[in-house]
């Protein structure tokens, strides 16, 4: 039978409760341990000397009333080999905040929120415009069209007409070629 001797971690974040309560261990870089967001060390004095341990506290007191959480992928929570859940690659942790903390990336969605939208406006005024004075535009081109039309007064020959008075494009009757073709008297 196997007898366990030694049993080491593996890396400095595998060492359990190394970095304190509300806190995440990042096996790069220095320092290994940073705070949630939303906290700060309990005993920053330690903290500075690399002394995790002890964790972190709330910046703010939840309010109860005004509190909303802020995910975070990928944590890899300690020890869920007896686990029913138990990921290697991590989890989505949602930890509990003031709104006053959150309020950061609410405003960013506001944000974009509001340029998309005005772009969304923006872009159905421009069809609008290009509707109604496009389509005013090109009614007003094709009444010129047709009027320079009416203004040409240049009779129109039927084909058979041409080639009767041409003696069947005679090259008796041809007058000379210019960049539209032979011209016939």
């Amino acid at each position: 039978s196997w007898e366990t001797v030694l049993s080491l971690p593996e890396g400095e974040c595998d060492k359990y409760a190394h970095c304190g309560v509300n806190s995440v261990c990042r096996g790069t870089p220095a320092p290994i341990c940073t705070c949630l967001e939303g906290f700060v060390p309990k005993y920053a004095r330690k903290w500075k000397d690399l002394y995790w341990s002890d964790g972190c506290v709330r910046i703010t007191p939840l309010s109860c009333s005004k509190d909303g959480f802020k995910k975070h992928s990928g944590v890899v929570l300690p020890d869920t080999s007896t686990s029913w859940h138990n990921i290697q690659g991590g989890q989505d942790l949602y930890i509990r905040l003031p709104m006053t903390e959150l309020g950061d990336e609410s405003n960013k969605k506001k944000l974009v929120g509001m340029i998309v939208g005005n772009i969304l406006f923006f872009m159905s005024m421009m069809l609008d415009w290009f509707y109604v004075y496009g389509e005013r535009y090109l009614r007003s081109q094709q009444w010129a069209h047709k009027r320079e039309k009416d203004d040409m007064d240049l009779p129109i020959f039927d084909l058979s007409t041409v080639v009767y008075a041409t003696n069947y494009f005679s090259s008796d009757n041809k007058l000379g070629e210019g960049g539209f073709g032979s011209v016939y008297k």
